[in-house]
């Protein structure tokens, strides 16, 4: 009998893994980008797990504009830190190669938690729904690298005191959007 309750949880933990696995490649599939804007194969998608970084390079060419937005899944609870570096940037110390430095709480609100600074708005002017995003435009072509920090969660003490870190998975995607360079 324990034999088949084993392997019955073994069952479960292997279908909810690779179910949370599949909505999150399911993710930009289920996205649109708004015209001009195309979805670039840039973006990307990945199940995340806490206490981990996370890198990808990402090649801009000059003859395209980009906008990229973050999102991630709410079991990390804002607990993560986006972060752009211009890898062809000058080898001077005293120039700043990152282009984007956002954490994933708002600093405004000294950092009260569950606000995001990647929450959607209202647009004032149109009444519509917005996620946050940001335009790149690179003078010549060059190549980015994105760092996804998701955080450790906070420590937790279990019912004789001790404390331990629970692992937390989710789903984080870096979607890019790509239009042609507007000539002036």
């Amino acid at each position: 009998m324990k034999k088949i309750l084993w392997l019955l949880s073994i069952i479960f933990l292997l279908t909810k893994l690779s179910y949370s696995q599949l909505n999150c490649s399911n993710f930009l599939s289920t996205r649109k980008a708004e015209p001009p804007y195309k979805m670039s194969s840039l973006s990307k998608s990945a199940v995340s797990v806490s206490g981990h970084t996370y890198k990808y390079e990402v090649p801009l060419s000059a003859d395209k504009e980009y906008r990229f937005l973050f999102y991630a899944s709410p079991a990390f609870n804002n607990n993560i830190h986006f972060k752009i570096i211009d890898k062809n940037a000058t080898p001077d110390p005293s120039d700043d190669k990152v282009i984007l430095d956002l954490p994933g709480e708002n600093p405004e609100t000294n950092n009260a938690r569950g606000t995001a600074t990647l929450a959607s708005y209202t647009d004032a002017k149109t009444g519509e729904e917005v996620h946050p995003y940001f335009d790149i435009v690179p003078q010549h072509a060059t190549q980015l690298e994105v760092i996804i920090e998701v955080k450790e969660a906070p420590p937790q003490k279990d019912e004789f005191g001790n404390t331990y870190s629970e692992v937390v998975k989710g789903c984080i995607a870096v979607i890019i959007l790509e239009k042609p360079m507007e000539s002036f």
